[in-house]
């Protein structure tokens, strides 16, 4: 009886691989598993830019990768022009938090390279270090796009051009209020000193 449902199930297997291997299922599965280190690397990328890690940040596009900010009121460039200018804008940022969801992955083949348009949502809430009681100081929305391009040797994705589409984007709307805030501030201080009770004591001088 055992030997009978042994045999009866190594039919079954070997008739749904049959079945894979003519109807491409065997190909939905490398489609998962490429999807799978695609989410990896937009994760990768999001740490790298929350935690300053520019090298990891690095290893998330092709030596040649084209970057894109614009949208967000940022540069485009190379790489290397981009990181050091990350890194300037980031010595502001204190905790910050780049979410990314809803991913649409569209997977093909260009010659015997394998290529992927990557189209992901994004919201980041950004913090400033200098101004800890506003909290977040300021968010960016959109959508982060995507071409990648799969290492043949390693298997690896890698981004060879990244550009922004914005939503929403609150910083002009906090800077300028943070700016009002600052001078209302100056404002009161130099009444108190210099008309109020400090300019009184000078008149009587």
């Amino acid at each position: 009886m055992l030997r009978k449902w042994t045999t009866l199930a190594l039919l079954m297997v070997a008739a749904l691989v049959d079945g894979a291997q003519q109807h491409g299922t065997l190909g939905s599965v490398e489609r998962l598993e490429n999807r799978r280190r695609i989410a990896d690397l937009l994760t990768r990328y999001s740490r790298a830019v929350d935690t300053k890690d520019w090298a990891t940040y690095r290893s998330v596009f092709t030596p040649d990768a084209h970057i894109d900010y614009t949208a967000a009121g940022g540069i485009q460039g190379s790489v290397d022009e981009i990181v050091p200018w990350l890194a300037r804008v980031f010595y502001w940022i204190g905790p910050s938090q780049h979410m990314v969801s809803n991913v649409e992955v569209e997977l093909f083949e260009k010659g015997e390279v394998q290529r992927a348009n990557v189209r992901a949502m994004f919201h980041n809430p950004n913090n400033l270090w200098c101004v800890p009681f506003w909290q977040p100081f300021f968010s960016v929305g959109g959508w982060y796009n995507h071409r990648l391009v799969r290492d043949a040797a390693s298997g690896e994705w890698r981004s060879e051009k990244l550009w922004e589409e914005v939503a929403y984007n609150s910083a002009p709307y906090a800077f300028t209020a943070a700016a009002g805030m600052l001078l209302l501030l100056l404002w009161v201080v130099w009444t108190k000193l210099f008309v109020g009770g400090g300019g009184s004591h000078l008149k009587k001088a």
